[in-house]
């Protein structure tokens, strides 16, 4: 059973994940897909890593 201190941890985790990637589309540096597909990414990155615990 996960602690409501860990969800708390795991739910910002997500939020910097999500305002990454609006963070590189705002600045130009990456196409919708290829945001959408890095988030994708480090958001499976951060579950492993929850997963580990």
């Amino acid at each position: 059973m996960t602690s409501s201190r860990d969800t708390m941890t795991q739910r910002r985790r997500f939020a910097i994940a999500r305002r990454s990637m609006a963070q590189d589309l705002k600045a130009g540096r990456e196409t919708e897909l290829a945001a959408m597909t890095g988030y994708v990414m480090r958001k499976a990155n951060l579950r492993a890593r929850v997963r580990r615990w």
